[in-house]
């Protein structure tokens, strides 16, 4: 069970005031700060009712042993409250950069190894006696340090037991109503987290990553884009198996994943850029893809015609 530290207003302000705020934080409802060497403070700054929904989601977690065997999340030390009101939690501090950094400098082997070590903690996790899965999963929730290791952050917005799902920043950009019911749940027709919604949010950061692009994600392009961007990686022999997997995600069922992809992904890996696939086909712009294709077909049905 998790303890809870009661701080005045001094306290509060003496932490925003000297302690290290930390530049790896993109939430405009919660602040990082780093107190010493070995402990992280965050800090809530949201509405009383999504505030609630975090505090659930930790104290669920810290009644839960099981999680220390799973040693690379960074598990919630103590809850900060002020005036009998809860404001934030502890936990360990990880010096490292975001996956998300990391991933633009690293070659293609480091970066199928981490995440080859993220679908082994999602199993771990989806073996576990209770429901418990990462709900909000992307490269910002992920620290790397120098020795390459894998840490999970931002624990509170994870899913366990009967606590509020959050959706990953994957599923909040995609067309979330055209999606398969296996996101919703069953009994409402609300997001629900579970091992396929863990794995449509790896996949989306794979293809991210294949991308290389810094100014989209993959779920941010257009449907006419993703079509002919996927036809081109066919067409540079990435495994049509891995092709399958991501038209997968879209579709009833269970999605897959297999490791085996990583040793077939071609060793040219700089034609696989999003940016390549642009220039190969002649656009200029996401807006130029979709205006280019369409006026080729136009041009096509006149020929035709």
């Amino acid at each position: 069970m998790l303890k809870t530290y009661e701080i005045n207003s001094e306290a509060l302000v003496n932490i925003k005031k000297n302690a290290i705020k930390q530049p790896h934080t993109k939430n405009s409802d919660s602040a990082l700060y780093k107190l010493n060497d070995d402990i992280i403070i965050k800090l809530f700054d949201m509405l009383p009712d999504r505030v609630s929904n975090h505090i659930r989601t930790l104290t669920a977690i810290g009644n839960r042993k099981e999680l220390s065997a799973i040693q690379n999340l960074i598990l919630p030390q103590a809850l900060i409250s002020l005036r009998d009101k809860t404001i934030g939690y502890t936990m360990k501090f990880v010096r490292g950069v975001t996956l998300t950094k990391a991933l633009r400098v690293a070659p293609p082997h480091v970066a199928f190894m981490w995440f080859s070590q993220i679908y082994d903690t999602i199993t771990s996790m989806s073996m576990l006696p209770f429901r418990f899965h990462f709900g909000d999963l992307h490269e910002d929730n992920i620290i790397v340090t120098d020795r390459g290791e894998l840490y999970f952050i931002d624990i509170d917005s994870f899913s366990v037991d009967d606590c509020f799902d959050y959706p990953s920043r994957y599923f909040e950009c995609s067309d979330f109503y055209g999606l398969p019911k296996k996101y919703l749940s069953p009994q409402e027709n609300i997001f629900h987290v579970d091992v396929n919604s863990d794995l449509f949010c790896l996949m989306h950061m794979i293809l991210n990553y294949i991308m290389d692009e810094d100014s989209a994600w993959f779920c941010q392009i257009s449907g006419v884009e993703i079509i002919e961007y996927l036809k081109y990686l066919t067409q540079q022999g990435v495994p049509v198996e891995f092709i399958r997997a991501i038209n997968q995600l879209y579709r009833p069922g269970k999605n897959q994943f297999d490791l085996r992809w990583f040793n077939k992904f071609p060793t040219e890996f700089a034609s696989l850029s999003f940016q390549a696939f642009k220039d190969k086909a002649g656009y200029f712009s996401n807006n130029d893809t979709a205006v280019k294709y369409l006026n080729s077909q136009m041009l096509n049905i006149h020929c035709e015609l």
